[in-house]
């Protein structure tokens, strides 16, 4: 299976407005499993020279709703950043497999989709009180946005405008 890891420096994918995105050492695809996904993702961070696996964190969230986790690594680097880009991978017997990268401020496993498929609700700052709103599905090796919209998101905004982003991801 071929594997692409240009899913966190596409802009073409992104949510209108967003200026950040990661870049990524190899602009190419990745067809291997890897034995050890944290530094693989560290050798793999093209824009941070000194990667260390020390600042890496791991969750484990099953995100297609299989009963198998699939396991998200991130870099404390990035988090408080307008998004923080989330390397997914999904267990492979005793090896994992890159499936994609996911740029979320914030982040919501979502009911399968009508086709199977898993959605993932992500919400990106794109500026002070404002940000995007986007569904994601994983089609076993990127995400593809499926919907996306403007909303505010706090920092200045009305109670009204504050509604949508509660919906989805509540009040905490």
């Amino acid at each position: 299976m071929l594997v692409l890891l240009a899913g966190c420096s596409d802009t073409t994918r992104r949510p209108a407005g967003l200026e950040y995105y990661h870049t990524w050492k190899y602009q190419t695809v990745y067809n291997e499993l890897i034995a050890d996904p944290i530094q693989w993702t560290a050798d793999n961070l093209w824009d941070w020279p000194n990667a260390s696996t020390g600042d890496m964190r791991t969750e484990r969230i099953d995100m297609d709703h299989d009963g198998i986790a699939e396991l998200f690594i991130y870099s404390l680097d990035y988090v408080g950043q307008a998004c923080t880009p989330y390397l997914v991978f999904k267990r492979s017997g005793k090896q994992y497999r890159y499936v994609g990268c996911l740029d979320a401020g914030r982040y919501k496993v979502l009911p399968l989709g009508a086709d199977g498929r898993s959605r993932i609700a992500v919400y990106t700052r794109l500026e002070p009180g404002v940000g995007s709103i986007s569904v994601w599905t994983n089609n076993g090796k990127e995400f593809v946005m499926l919907a996306d919209e403007r909303v505010f998101g706090g920092d200045g905004g009305t109670e009204e405008q504050y509604r949508r982003f509660r919906e989805v991801f509540g009040d905490d």
